[in-house]
Order: structure tokens, then sequence, then C-alpha cells
């Protein structure tokens, strides 16, 4: 459990800034700003917990150093898009956390990917992240140009999806 911390840590969070949203309607400055340290604390995390002995999950997910890399590098996208997105005006108060909350699984999914020993647990982590994608092109409710997006490529990807178990196959 120890190599997997980071990941842990970001679920734990993400619920809880969800449901501290969800109970109490804080400010949107206050919750970027715990995302933001937790982000932060995360990256701090990935880079100073070192690989153990036991660093597997049942032969799905083995964390080494070379998916260390490719989570720092993860991480450090997930800080600039966290940066980027902050300041956009597309994203308000009332749909921040649910934003936040994505970005979060996105980089759990991904670092599970990344970190993938056989093709079974690169599929699902790979699904995963693929689910993530499709909420996130139809983020925008008040469009409904957006929803036709999501629901296309939606389509599109469970057609790649099963493309992709048959070559696996």
């Amino acid at each position: 459990i120890i190599p997997f911390l980071p990941e842990i840590l970001t679920f734990l969070v993400a619920l809880i800034l969800l449901l501290v949203f969800t109970i109490k309607k804080s400010s949107f400055d206050i919750i970027t700003s715990i995302s933001f340290v937790a982000i932060l604390i995360v990256l701090i995390m990935t880079v100073l917990v070192d690989s153990l002995p036991d660093n597997s999950i049942g032969r799905l997910f083995v964390r080494n150093k070379f998916s260390d890399f490719f989570r720092i590098i993860l991480m450090i996208s997930v800080i600039l898009t966290f940066l980027f997105s902050n300041r956009s005006r597309e994203l308000n108060q009332k749909t921040a956390p649910e934003y936040l909350f994505m970005l979060f699984l996105f980089f759990i999914s991904a670092s599970f990917m990344v970190m993938a020993e056989n093709f079974l647990s690169l599929y699902i982590s790979m699904e995963i992240l693929s689910l993530i994608s499709y909420i996130c092109v139809s983020f925008d409710f008040e469009r409904s140009r957006s929803s036709e997006a999501g629901l296309k490529y939606a389509i599109y990807g469970a057609v790649a999806s099963s493309l992709m178990l048959f070559g696996i196959s």
C-alpha cells in the first residue's frame, strides 16, 4: 500500500473536496487553493516515496523508476492544467468541484495505466481514462453541441475499445 500512497491520497482528497463542496457551498477560491496544495503534496510524495521491494498489486500494477518518471510527468501536466484552467471563464463556481474531481481521477487512472503490468490492467486503466475524457468533452452543460460531441466521442471510443480488445486477444 505504501508505494501507491500518492494515488490513495489523491482519491481521498478528491472525495473530501467533492463532499465538502456538496455539504457546504464553500467559496471557489478555497476549493481551488486546497486542490492546488493537495496536488503539490501528492507530487512531493511521488518524488519522495521510494520503490520498496514489495511494489506490486497482485501482478496487475508495478511501481518502478520508469513508472515513477512518467507519474511525475503526469503530475506536472495536472498542475499545469490546473493552473491554466483555474483562471478560465468557462469554469464557474458551480462546476469547479466536479472539474477538479475529474482532474484528480484523470491523474489516478493515468498513473495506473503507466504502472500496468499486463494487458488487462492496461485496458481497465485506459477505459477509466476514456470515461473521464467523455465526461470532460461534454462538460459544458449549457451548450447542446457539447452533449452531442460527448456522445459521438463515446461511440467512437466504444468502437476503438472493441477493436483494441480484438487485437489484444
